[in-house]
């Protein structure tokens, strides 16, 4: 994927599968914003996964505290 493009060839298919699933946020974050014609938003490394989901999803809302609140309840 062109968000590791810079690691190291996957050889390990445990690691492979990892990757994969790692993916999954942000592919469901994507579609979602398609269906509601919204723009889609990358992840940032500097979030935690749930934030970062949170984030991609709700960025419209531009309250930090709801996204605070979304990430929370996901890391529950």
């Amino acid at each position: 994927s062109a968000h590791y493009h810079d690691s190291e060839v996957v050889n390990d298919y445990l690691r492979c599968a990892i990757l994969s699933v790692a993916k999954v946020p942000s592919i469901i974050a994507a579609i979602y914003r398609y269906i509601v014609n919204k723009d889609i938003i990358l992840s940032h490394k500097s979030l935690s996964y749930s934030r970062n989901f949170a984030n991609m999803m709700l960025l419209d809302f531009k309250n930090d505290k709801v996204n605070d609140v979304v990430a929370k309840a996901l890391d529950v």
